[in-house]
């Protein structure tokens, strides 16, 4: 009986198990040298749809002026043009949107303090990155299209208990200094703890 009653408080009374959920953060990559391109191609073909609409305006009068004159296939000929100009702008801007969606392709992301590799093998929009929860400072290698670029975060490790388990959450999360990125951006939902898992990092290359 009393081994019994010794079992079952035993049984009350477990350690709680610590879990192999990491702190983690979100990015989004964005392609904005593509973009840039893309752009200066859509202002090239403003110009150009442009200069359909006044050529057109001056057949227009050309007619008006001269009755007998017949510019119809002219007039129709750059109408087939004004229509090609359209569909490139509207595939060029359709490619910007989705570039702009940050669904694309990262080879891999290598953390350099024990983190290990973690390798992609479809697009995603928001790549998943864990912190290492032994430490207050993760570095992250990211290869794209064969390019390297590396993020440095900061972060401060709280362990807290839920439902038995021993959570570590990373709070005060920063992003300390980048390489190769043109910019960074960052959002954080919890705006009070500034928890790494509520963090999502916008990136441009």
């Amino acid at each position: 009986m009393l081994l019994s009653l010794l079992m079952c408080m035993s049984c009350q009374h477990e350690d709680p198990e610590i879990t192999g959920l990491a702190p983690y953060f979100r990015v989004k990559f964005i392609n904005q040298g593509s973009i840039d391109i893309l752009e200066d191609s859509i202002a090239l073909v403003d110009k150009a749809l442009e200069d359909i609409s006044d050529s057109l305006t001056v057949i227009d009068s050309l007619e008006i002026i001269y009755d007998t004159l017949d510019l119809s296939v002219n007039k129709e000929s750059l109408s087939d043009l004004r229509q090609i100009f359209n569909e490139k702008k509207t595939g060029y801007n359709s490619s910007i949107s989705l570039i702009n969606s940050g669904k694309m392709k990262v080879q891999k992301i290598e953390g350099d303090d024990g983190s290990g590799t973690i390798s992609y093998s479809d697009s995603l929009t928001l790549y998943k990155i864990p912190l290492n929860p032994n430490t207050d400072f993760s570095r992250f290698y990211i290869y794209i299209e064969g390019s390297e670029y590396s993020i440095d975060t900061r972060y401060e490790r709280n362990t807290i208990e839920d439902n038995r388990n021993i959570i570590i959450q990373a709070t005060n999360f920063e992003v300390l200094d980048q390489s190769g990125f043109r910019d960074l951006s960052i959002s954080n939902s919890d705006s009070v703890n500034l928890t790494s898992d509520g963090a999502t990092i916008v990136a441009y290359f």
